[in-house]
């Protein structure tokens, strides 16, 4: 399994502890661990916070993160810097995520595409994002 190039474990009772096992799969280039389900028992959603972050920020061949839905914000932004190859960013409904995480998404040297419909960065925050990756389509 450590060749595992693309993996899609959102949508699942997720955890720091469960998000950990990532640190075994260092050829991903594609890792979705957001989302939410809808059970007997009402509806959850996946709970990666910073330390889960940890673990998936040494997954340095990383091409695309679809985080959308768990609790990140700016500062899980910041352990992901490490990713230097990811261009595309999904953090829709990451309600966390304000301005603050701006600079730090504005430093990712090729990303091209961050979705960011339903955070709290505001129209200023977008417009700076846009200003700083003009190579970047900015989901808002």
């Amino acid at each position: 399994m450590t060749n595992l190039k693309e993996l899609t474990i959102g949508g699942n009772k997720l955890t720091d502890s469960g998000v950990h096992i990532l640190r075994q799969l260092p050829q991903l280039t594609y890792l979705d661990v957001g989302g939410s389900q809808r059970t007997d028992s009402g509806l959850w959603f996946v709970g990666v916070t910073d330390a889960g972050v940890e673990s998936i920020a040494t997954l340095s061949n990383l091409r695309e993160l679809r985080m959308a839905g768990t609790s990140v914000g700016a500062r899980s932004v910041e352990k992901l810097k490490s990713l230097t190859n990811l261009e595309r960013l999904v953090l829709q409904n990451c309600k966390r995520l304000g301005d603050d995480a701006v600079p730090v998404l504005s430093s990712f040297p090729k990303l091209s595409v961050v979705d960011l419909k339903g955070t709290a960065v505001t129209p200023q925050g977008i417009a700076d994002l846009r200003k700083n990756l003009p190579q970047a389509t900015i989901l808002y």
